[in-house]
């Protein structure tokens, strides 16, 4: 996933703080990574700041008062399913009645059969800690499927459950 900075984010110089706080991520390669996502930026932008209006997000210009360390893997399964097709057909059928007349007949008739389909789901799990005073104060993880839009899936979720952790239990 791609981190960046968003030029709206309220950072920690902003007098409103009460509260700041930083992210980090645990990169597959077992390394720290510094930022939020950019999901995360637009979510944080958009909505977060409203709904969490003492806490500001600090861009490492100064030590932050908390830390929220993420770290994300994919997880799914396969599974068989049965999906109906349903074939649709007509038959014409030719009768000649008794006085000689010719009559014919179209039959429609559809048949449902289960042809087997592998499907696969898939979905990210966040894990996420958070720190203070290089304490960990709690671990959790969230798990969903993760969407193209900014404000759907674990991301955004983990970020929620840790800022709502934070002003909820902040010293």
């Amino acid at each position: 996933m791609a981190r960046t900075q968003s030029p709206k984010v309220r950072t920690a110089t902003d007098s409103k703080c009460k509260l700041t706080f930083g992210v980090q991520w645990i990169t597959p390669d077992g390394k720290r990574a510094e930022g939020m996502l950019i999901m995360q930026l637009k979510w944080w932008d958009d909505e977060g700041r409203k709904k969490f209006p003492s806490v500001c997000y600090n861009e490492g210009t100064r030590p932050a008062d908390w830390i929220i360390v993420m770290a994300d893997s994919t997880a799914g399964f396969t599974y068989l399913t049965n999906v109906p097709v349903t074939t649709y057909g007509s038959a014409r059928a030719t009768t000649v009645t008794s006085t000689g007349q010719v009559a014919s007949t179209s039959v429609l008739s559809s048949s449902t059969t289960y042809v087997p389909t592998t499907t696969t789901t898939t979905w990210q799990k966040v894990a996420y800690s958070i720190f203070y005073d290089g304490e960990r104060q709690r671990t959790d993880e969230v798990s969903g499927f993760w969407m193209m839009r900014y404000n759907t899936g674990p991301y955004r979720k983990a970020m929620e459950k840790s800022l709502e952790w934070i002003e909820k239990n902040a010293k």
